[in-house]
């Protein structure tokens, strides 16, 4: 293992995603009550566990993809939400998207491919379920 490899180690354990979750509920907090307004809540109660989840889910993994992929990986894969999110909104919310969309997400995920292609043979270090685990991450996210 490199010496950057090391490093991010100590970084890189679900446990240091553990504070975002909470850095999340108190910027929430703060942006509904003063920003908004909002004086009760919307939401069950019974939903923010799995939103817990979800968060601590995708911090986690994100972080663990670093002890197999680099960070400019991650970043492109993280920044990229865009498939997930037209599967999501088109399962609950019965959402239809154009052709024009479809063809534009198709679009990002060949250019995802070629990307992570071009990494597995560039970075002798590169494991392909650190992308299993960024798509997971990117999905509870």
């Amino acid at each position: 293992m490199c010496a950057c490899t090391n490093s991010f180690l100590a970084f890189s354990s679900p446990s240091s995603s553990l504070p975002e979750p909470y850095r999340v509920t108190i910027c929430s907090f703060l942006e509904r009550r003063y920003v908004a307004k909002e004086t009760k809540r919307v939401a069950p109660i019974r939903l923010y566990p799995l939103l817990t989840l979800c968060l601590l889910s995708s911090s986690a993994l994100s972080n663990m993809s670093l002890n197999y992929i680099n960070f400019p990986t991650k970043v492109v894969f993280r920044s990229c939400k865009l498939v997930p999110t037209m599967i999501i909104a088109t399962v609950m919310n019965r959402k239809i998207f154009s052709s024009i969309e479809y063809m534009c997400a198709f679009s990002v995920c060949i250019g995802l491919v070629f990307f992570s292609v071009a990494d597995w043979k560039l970075a002798p270090t590169f494991n392909p379920i650190a992308l299993v685990m960024v798509f997971f991450s990117v999905c509870a996210d």
